[in-house]
């Protein structure tokens, strides 16, 4: 985003620094143990917020048109903007406190961090949701005025140099057989389903179909990797483009998810995608026409949507068309362009 908004306006970087001391003592001082591992939330704590403020106070603004921030950092004393996918309203809202993005908050903290967060906005000029569906939260959940709320998809992540186009022709449906996942936090984003799925998916209709998961550090599955599966760990970007190239299916039914930038890169690589008919998903995939969307945990269902996209010509046909537009849209230098002319308009 920084380097796509420098190349079309002037860009001042007021960043807040982090000391590499007082952060090793924060961690330390919010670490705590969680789902068996240790977490630290010195990121939403008390602590950082008010060192947030006071090195952003220590800035001059009276120079600057509007201060863009990613997340809500802290009122600054100037026009500021957010940039965000995910409020702590929405979170209360679908878990009731029980995050899966902050397990080791408690509800009381959320509801402190609700309230700051809910001050910041009221504060902002402008606030970017990353999604339609995060900008319907913010109304909905937030009370927050309709009137300064832009949606401000992202861009990829993938590297843009060696990016190749999609394959023109995609294995006929019959050779359609390698599945991909790819996300760091496996139960969250699904993961277990996939696995079963591959497995009814194996034993009932094609024994020649493989699963290939990226992403967690480890494997956390309650056994070995399973027959069919090839578990890669952590991977790169550049690793990703790769695998996209190489795969037929992009299956990742999240449970939480706060945009889903994953299925705009397959997306854009040719490779369609099996979501989940919830948060921003819809947005990127519309069922039927470039993948599928599940509704439940239901494996069945599941088999079922993965097995209907590998089938259809007409969605891999669809996908390739569109890959090039789905690159266009998905880019900084889109996203850029699109935030100096909303600040323009604002100001």
């Amino acid at each position: 985003m920084r380097n796509a908004l420098a190349d079309r306006a002037q860009v001042v970087d007021l960043g807040v620094r982090y000391r590499t001391v007082p952060v090793w003592l924060m961690k330390a001082a919010h670490a705590r143990r969680a789902d068996g591992r240790w977490v630290s939330t010195w990121k939403q704590s008390t602590l950082m917020d008010h060192y947030c403020a006071w090195d952003l106070s220590r800035h001059r603004y009276d120079k600057l048109d509007m201060v863009v921030e990613i997340g809500d950092l802290a009122v600054v004393d100037g026009p500021f903007a957010l940039y965000q996918d995910m409020s702590y309203d929405a979170l209360l809202q679908l878990y009731d406190g029980q995050l899966l993005q902050f397990p080791g908050l408690n509800r009381e903290a959320i509801l402190r961090r609700r309230e700051r967060q809910r001050m910041i906005y009221e504060r902002a000029s402008l606030i970017f949701a990353m999604s339609r569906w995060f900008a319907d939260a913010l109304e909905r959940w937030s009370d927050v005025d309709p009137s300064k709320v832009r949606v401000l998809h992202p861009g990829t992540h993938l590297p843009s140099h060696g990016h190749s186009l999609p394959r023109s022709h995609r294995p006929a449906k019959s050779r359609r057989q390698r599945l991909l996942f790819v996300g760091r936090d496996f139960v969250r984003k699904g993961g277990d389903l996939v696995l079963a799925a591959l497995a009814e998916l194996r034993r009932d209709h094609d024994p020649e179909i493989t699963l290939t998961v990226a992403g967690p550090a480890v494997w956390t599955g309650d056994a070995d990797v399973p027959e069919g599966v090839d578990f890669l760990g952590s991977v790169s970007t550049r690793q990703v483009a790769r695998l996209l190239e190489r795969h037929d299916l992009f299956v990742m039914p999240s449970r939480f998810e706060g945009f889903g930038i994953a299925f705009a890169e397959a997306l854009s690589f040719g490779v369609p995608c099996v979501a989940r008919d919830d948060f921003a998903m819809p947005e990127l995939i519309r069922d039927g026409h470039n993948g599928g969307l599940v509704r439940s945990d239901r494996v069945d269902e599941l088999v079922a949507k993965i097995l209907s996209v590998l089938t259809d010509d007409s969605i891999y046909d669809v996908v390739r068309r569109e890959a090039g537009r789905v690159r266009t849209h998905f880019s900084w230098e889109r996203a850029g362009e699109q935030v100096v002319r909303e600040i323009a308009t604002t100001l």
